[in-house]
């Protein structure tokens, strides 16, 4: 018969659950994700959706944290983190990209270009979208916000092995391709 009770749960979250419903990380080829959890448990019919979501939430807080002794936000790191991979991108390309609205994206854009970390010509010669790039001091800066958010990733991920971390990344990027 199975027994509520308080049990922690993935990041170090208790939560009450079934004897039953929960296992021991490690016997189905899990991984424990947080620090300190040796025999950290969590349930077994968990969605994936659910599971991606708890990581991302965490994450990205850690991040976030870690953006704001730069004074920059979670979405602007994104946005200059596109636009390191796709110089010129419009601000209707840049939206699509970031999944908000193209008013949305200006806003942003717009901060960002008061603060000289990105640049956009006034007028364009050809239709109207006007290309927007980092400037010299939005590359700097980027450069710093990198290495702050590998220091969130290596603490996520302090517990899991370098095959581990291989084969996360190999799985979400064929994940990200198959929607």
């Amino acid at each position: 018969m199975a027994h509520e009770r308080e049990v922690e749960v993935a990041w170090g979250v208790k939560d009450k659950r079934l004897d039953s419903a929960v296992y021991r990380i490690g016997e189905e080829n899990a991984v424990a994700p947080s620090a300190g959890l040796s025999k950290a448990r969590v349930p077994r019919d968990e969605p994936l959706g659910y599971l991606l979501n708890r990581v991302y939430s965490s994450f990205r807080s850690q991040v976030t944290a870690k953006l704001a002794t730069r004074g920059l936000a979670f979405p602007q790191y994104l946005c200059m983190r596109m636009l390191s991979r796709a110089a010129g991108a419009s601000n209707a390309e840049l939206a699509r990209a970031l999944g908000v609205s193209p008013q949305a994206t200006n806003v942003l854009v717009q901060e960002l270009i008061e603060r000289g970390l990105l640049e956009r010509p006034p007028t364009v010669l050809y239709g109207r979208a006007r290309p927007i790039t980092l400037t010299a001091k939005g590359v700097l800066l980027l450069d710093q916000m990198e290495r702050l958010v590998r220091e969130a990733e290596l603490c996520m991920l302090k517990r899991v092995t370098p095959r581990q971390r291989r084969d996360l990344k190999q799985i979400l990027s064929t994940l990200g391709w198959n929607l």
